[in-house]
């Protein structure tokens, strides 16, 4: 029984030493700057706008959005008649 209590406690303390600072800093200048350009089509909360033929980004996976922005870099998206009215 001590054993169990012993290494829970240790795995406790790990655990909460490791996970302290897991997400990086982010500059609010240029994350401000970035969000003017995103809210310019798809609206100040990214719910999008039908009249720009943007889609709603808000609650969108991470993983999504960066691939979409690596397509749009990448010419893959953006180039054809109906991404960009």
């Amino acid at each position: 029984m001590k054993k169990h209590y012993i290494s829970g406690i240790i795995i406790f303390v790990l655990g909460t030493a490791f996970s302290t600072n897991v997400f990086a800093e982010g500059d609010v200048v240029r994350g401000k700057a970035k969000h003017k350009v995103c809210a310019a089509c798809h609206g100040a909360n990214g719910e999008g706008r039908k009249n720009a033929n943007a889609p709603r980004i808000s609650g969108q996976h991470s993983w999504y959005i960066a691939r979409q922005l690596k397509n749009f870099k990448n010419n893959v998206r953006g180039t054809h008649i109906n991404d960009i009215t």
